[in-house]
């Protein structure tokens, strides 16, 4: 990955950490989240029906699917600063787009616009920017930025309803607009910039604490076992952005055999596969959570629309105190044990939706499985976003923090932004199956089912990784033994 900034003065490591979690919420929240929580109200007011309102969101989908991970070649490049400014004034061009938008067909070419935005200035490309930054502290700094977007997507959803209840959905949208003109822009400008690989003073920069950060006073094994991690993982990371040139001129960077040498040290690893399996099945389930659950809540709960976007803030306010809370927590203990343990959270808190009774027994006997019925009990929903989002904000943190310690810093940008391209993959599935199975059944419950199977899919992966990397292992060595 090249790195074209060298260290400007004192900037404190944490003043990046804090400016990338503001950048990165509101940013999202343009391009992002105020489109999906409006999706309700838009739908309405163009007259179209759910599945085609997805559309849009599901085309700014595909685009970084399939374009994520060749913009991620071009971020290691060019370096990280140009492209995220490029990103994030491309968010600003497409928010202002919107809010003159006239029908679904110009929204789903505004898609293509957030999509691009994304790509050079979303998670993948903050969170490298971030890493670039901590060693030891890794997993607080990762949890800090991604508790910007869940401390957006708590504020968003409550101030969206209401705007939209006083306003129509195109004034509401505008209000966060101007935030992020007003605000985002000039600190990303100022603040956001990424680390000088070369060697470094302070204490993030140690070998030593490198070697130390999955030991804790709680190991998963012995000490030595711990070391042994360490020098597997942790060391292997250090000692990839330490041999790999940051330079490279363009007439080797694209060359054929550099792509290939790229492929095979990063995608065509069963190491890769294993954060794979996770990154798809939790985006799977969080298609439907992020983009169906109000709609659940409102149409098959009739549910008041604004407090249906309560239940929602309530989620990833969770999310949001879990992400840092995890993040402290897993640099002191072992990221792999603290992900399969919120794995399995999450896949309890799936549960939550649905409520047992005999067939029959049921109050205007509603669509169902067997003897599975949607819940419908205030009491299971916030116990759901409770614990679904205290679970989340855990896995999220893990899953982004032990990519660096997994894959190494050489090709850190193709490789979150490949990972990223799965996640999109993964909502984009979630969010079209959703749709397409309410409008064709007129409910939610097999949906259900599905994100319930999602679920447990990422926590048998997350305790297969745990088992595999906490003696030191890899997938490689585990398959392929010497």
């Amino acid at each position: 990955m090249r790195f074209v900034s060298n260290n400007r003065g004192n900037t404190s490591r944490w003043s990046i950490a804090f400016a990338s979690a503001f950048v990165h919420g509101i940013h999202l929240t343009v391009i992002y989240i105020a489109p999906s929580i409006l999706l309700s109200p838009q739908r309405k007011q163009l007259h179209i029906s759910l599945s085609e309102a997805t559309v849009p969101l599901n085309t700014y989908k595909l685009c970084n699917i399939i374009f994520l991970p060749f913009v991620g070649l071009a971020v290691d490049y060019l370096g990280i600063r140009p492209c995220l400014m490029a990103g994030l004034l491309l968010g600003a061009l497409g928010g202002l787009l919107y809010v003159v938008s006239p029908s679904v067909w110009m929204y789903i070419v505004l898609s293509l616009l957030f999509a691009l935005s994304f790509m050079l200035a979303g998670t993948n490309v903050i969170v490298v920017l971030t890493c670039s930054w901590f060693s030891k502290s890794r997993g607080l700094a990762v949890g800090l930025v991604l508790a910007g977007y869940s401390c957006a997507a708590s504020i968003a959803p409550v101030l969206l309803g209401y705007l939209v209840r006083w306003w129509k959905y195109r004034l509401a949208y505008m209000s966060i607009l101007l935030i992020y003109s007003l605000f985002v822009l000039p600190v990303a400008y100022k603040v956001l910039h990424e680390k000088n690989p070369s060697p470094v003073e302070d204490d993030d920069s140690s070998l030593v604490l490198e070697q130390q950060e999955l030991s804790s006073p709680f190991p998963c094994a012995s000490e030595s076992t711990e070391m042994e991690e360490s020098n597997s993982l942790s060391f292997k990371a250090l000692n990839d952005s330490r041999t790999t040139k940051y330079t490279e001129n363009s007439t080797t960077y694209w060359n054929v055999h550099h792509l290939r040498q790229v492929l095979t040290e990063t995608i065509f690893t069963s190491r890769f596969a294993a954060l794979a399996v996770v990154y798809f099945t939790l985006q799977f389930a969080l298609g439907f959570v992020y983009e169906h659950f109000v709609i659940f809540l409102e149409e098959d709960n009739h549910m008041r629309y604004e407090r249906a976007t309560v239940y929602f803030a309530i989620l990833n306010s969770c999310a949001l105190l879990s992400k840092l809370l995890g993040g402290y927590v897993a640099d002191r203990t072992c990221r792999y044990r603290t992900l399969s343990v919120a794995s399995g959270c999450i896949w309890l808190a799936t549960w939550l939706l649905f409520r047992i009774s005999p067939s029959g027994h049921v109050r205007g006997n509603p669509p169902h499985i067997l003897f599975f019925y949607p819940a419908s009990s205030h009491v299971q929903f916030i116990l759901f976003c409770v614990l679904f989002g205290l679970s989340l904000g855990v896995v999220f943190n893990s899953i982004y923090a032990i990519v660096p310690q997994v894959l190494g810093f050489s090709h850190l940008a193709f490789a979150q932004s490949t990972l990223g391209a799965l996640n999109f993959l993964g909502s984009a599935l979630g969010s079209t199956f959703s749709g397409l199975i309410h409008d064709i059944s007129g409910s939610y419950i097999l949906v259900l089912f599905l994100v319930s199977i999602s679920c447990f899919l990422m926590f048998i992966d997350s305790v297969a990784l745990y088992f595999l990397y906490r003696n030191g292992a890899t997938w490689d060595a585990f398959i392929h033994p010497s």
